[in-house]
């Protein structure tokens, strides 16, 4: 096995590639890899570590915003939305909290 990047991951680059003004929710992008209308708890925790990954490695720039009362975080580029906020951070750090 390569230590590069995975399927899960190069579709979200692509997806982020495409449209870098673009604000995704989890769903979102668990439903752009996955093309299924339901998404379970496997499509979310993977999308979640190649999110994570992602960050880590070709995109430092991902950022989250946590959202009081949802489940889904917004996933956007920094770069296209610079304002700083409580309720946001880098996908890298720990989730940011709800307030």
């Amino acid at each position: 096995m390569s230590n590069g990047p995975g399927s899960v991951e190069r579709c979200l680059r692509e997806v982020f590639a495409k449209e870098p003004k673009g604000v995704f929710t989890t769903e979102m992008l668990c439903r752009r890899v996955y093309g299924e209308k339901k998404i379970e708890k496997k499509h979310r925790v993977a999308v979640l570590r190649a999110l994570k990954r992602l960050a880590e490695r070709s995109l430092p720039t991902l950022w989250r915003r946590v959202q009081k009362f949802e489940r889904d975080d917004l996933w956007f580029d920094y770069r296209a939305y610079p304002s700083r906020a409580v309720d946001r951070g880098s996908a890298k750090d720990r989730r940011p909290r709800k307030r």
